[in-house]
């Protein structure tokens, strides 16, 4: 991977990824942050472009750009891990996953084993590299 090469992580790959001090995004744990308009009065802004709404926006816009332009070295998802959109009732909802297919493939699979959660198992990290 390339130096300080932006990469779209699933928190559960954060830290081993950012060691070479490039930039990591993530989903902010899905699109709960756009939700986060009702909220308590301490966290409203008023300013223009300061709307929880706007933020998300800015955030799934600079993401899905990335992704058209191949910019993120790579992209690693597990099952609850997405790429971010738009509210659920927005036209443009999934964009960022055909954007995801389009121009990134699953280049690997990784098991990560469970073994110290109470019944075991594995979760699965999806690894997508840019389509060339």
């Amino acid at each position: 991977m390339a130096d300080k090469a932006p990469v779209y992580a699933t928190p559960l790959a954060l830290s081993v990824l950012n060691q070479d001090n490039g930039e990591v995004f993530n989903n902010g744990l899905g699109p709960f942050f756009y939700f986060s308009r009702f909220k308590p009065a301490i966290f409203n802004h008023t300013a223009a472009g300061e709307s929880s709404i706007e933020i998300w926006e800015k955030h799934v816009h600079k993401i899905h750009r990335y992704i058209k332009e191949k910019k993120f070295a790579l992209i690693v998802l597990d099952p609850w891990s997405r790429i971010p959109e738009m509210v659920p009732d927005d036209a443009r909802d999934k964009v960022g996953r055909k954007l995801l297919r389009q121009n990134y493939k699953v280049s690997e699979s990784i098991a990560v084993s469970m073994a110290k959660r109470p019944g075991g198992g594995n979760y699965t990290l999806k690894i997508w590299t840019p389509r060339t």
